[in-house]
């Protein structure tokens, strides 16, 4: 199960990116921290495939099956990193938590007369299957979930014509775009992360959320079925989720 119009940017060498870069940004604090804000652009890129009357409030409409201008995506990008944006430790750029990242999508998109139901999973010690259901739903119902790593980590494969490289994810959002199972049967994610295809195996992801460091750990999706008073009410609660993966992480040590 694979977003078929996922993203795809073409720059004017020809060259092709999945999903948006933070490292196009021009200025330093967004290249370091706006990895939620790239999250959000390609959630709401997706959502501008899906949903015509979504693209034309957010002015960013695809050429083809989810094909982008690099340069037109860049301009959308930066439009919702002021709206996202980052969070600051000492005047250091970081990324934004869970919270912080719905509440703030929310907001980017009412500011455009678009309407979202936000859908949450949060991940800290969760579950095995829960996150599949819901990461399949999300997929279907918007083609794209994110994902933050906090203190968890986990390492993704890029595959190439010549081979392949890994990086390890900690601190940082990413955008799934598939499941599926390889030839022994372990489920893997596609994911969208600095413009690049990789794949996680959810094994690994799973693991890494059964301790304390997968705090303000979640799979969030969005969906244009909201309505203003909705969003109000959502906006309101949404630090109720962080306060969620506290709690699991202390019902965790209770036990």
């Amino acid at each position: 199960m694979e977003n078929k119009v996922f993203p795809r940017i073409l720059d004017h060498d020809g060259t092709v990116s999945y999903g948006g870069n933070q490292a196009w940004y021009d200025s330093k604090a967004a290249a370091l921290g706006g990895c939620g804000a790239v999250a959000a652009a390609n959630s709401l890129a997706c959502l501008a495939v899906f949903y015509p009357g979504v693209a034309d409030k957010l002015g960013i409409r695809p050429h083809g099956s989810g094909i982008f201008q690099r340069k037109a995506f860049e301009e959308f990008m930066s439009s919702v990193y002021k709206g996202v944006g980052s969070a600051f430790f000492f005047n250091r750029p970081m990324g934004i938590g869970i919270w912080r990242y719905t509440k703030n999508v929310l907001k980017y998109a009412r500011s455009r007369n678009i309407y979202l139901d936000s859908h949450v999973c949060v991940t800290t010690f969760s579950a095995y299957n829960r996150p599949l259901h819901f990461i399949r739903s999300g997929l279907a119902k918007s083609g794209a979930v994110a994902l933050l790593a906090s203190w968890n980590s986990y390492t993704v494969t890029f595959r190439y014509p010549n081979g392949t490289a890994t990086a390890r994810i900690k601190n940082h959002f990413i955008t799934i775009t598939g499941i599926s199972r390889d030839a022994e049967g372990n489920i893997l994610l596609t994911v969208s992360t600095w413009g690049k295809k990789g794949t996680i195996p959810y094994r690994e992801i799973y693991n890494s959320w059964q301790g304390f460091g997968a705090i303000d750990t979640a799979l969030i999706f969005f969906t244009p079925t909201g309505t203003r008073s909705s969003v109000e009410r959502q906006i309101m609660r949404t630090p109720l989720i962080l306060m969620k993966s506290i709690a699991n992480a202390f019902i965790h040590f209770e036990r």
